[in-house]
């Protein structure tokens, strides 16, 4: 691939800001479409590591991480299919794709991997992964970098413990790098593409958007360089 490219504080503003993108959204029909389109007008807005609050339903659209940005892309694409595409769906359709049953409770409700986090929308029928389908490799990892990076209350870390062993047990496939041009010509606008993270705790460290230029894939994605 080549690259080229919660309550919240200021309610006015983000839902503002919504409304923008949710028009920009409202002139596709397709889904892919949307999400290339929505996704492209968060050109400029600035590339923060860390972007919400761990503990309360948080968001925001002026600064963005590459897990939140991918989040907000998807949610207002799909806000946008619904008949009453206002900001009060969409923060429900928000809630179904990053918390556990699309409720926010607690810390440990929130899919911080991004296994679980593909798992739900699976679930949900709003992705398909074809990383096996593309001869992906199958790799295991030993997840446990939330628990064991962040200062935790004994409950939250309890449940953050269980689910990284329910996930750990999971099989995620991958292509590796000498096989990306073999399947470039499958790969789709729109399609969300992770990147695995060499750290054996970690599942993956990036992720973005494909976007088809001159019949070549290119990453749509937010980043501080």
């Amino acid at each position: 691939l080549k690259y080229n490219l919660y309550l919240c504080k200021n309610y006015k503003t983000n839902e503002k800001i919504f409304e923008e993108k949710t028009k920009v959204a409202l002139r596709y029909e397709n889904m892919s479409e949307k999400i290339i389109n929505v996704a492209e007008s968060f050109n400029g807005v600035p590339h923060l590591n860390k972007t919400y609050d761990n503990n309360s339903f948080y968001f925001t659209f002026d600064s963005l991480d590459y897990f939140n940005f991918v989040e907000l892309t998807v949610a207002i694409s799909l806000t946008s299919c619904y008949e009453q595409h206002n900001y009060k769906v969409f923060q429900t359709v928000l809630k179904k794709i990053r918390y556990e049953n699309g409720l926010p409770l607690g810390y440990a409700s929130k899919h911080y991997y991004f296994l679980g986090w593909t798992a739900n929308l699976i679930s949900r029928q709003l992705v398909t992964d074809f990383s096996e389908y593309y001869d992906g490799i199958p790799l295991k990892k030993n997840l446990n970098y939330i628990s064991s990076t962040q200062k935790l209350m004994r409950n939250d870390s309890i449940k953050m413990v269980n689910i990284e062993k329910n996930l750990s047990k999971k099989i995620q496939h991958y292509i590796p790098k000498n096989k990306i041009y073999d399947i470039e010509s499958k790969l789709l606008d729109g399609d969300i593409i992770a990147f695995v993270s060499p750290s054996p705790d970690r599942d993956i460290m990036h992720m973005g958007f494909v976007k088809i230029k001159d019949c070549r894939p290119y990453l749509l994605h937010s980043s501080p360089i």
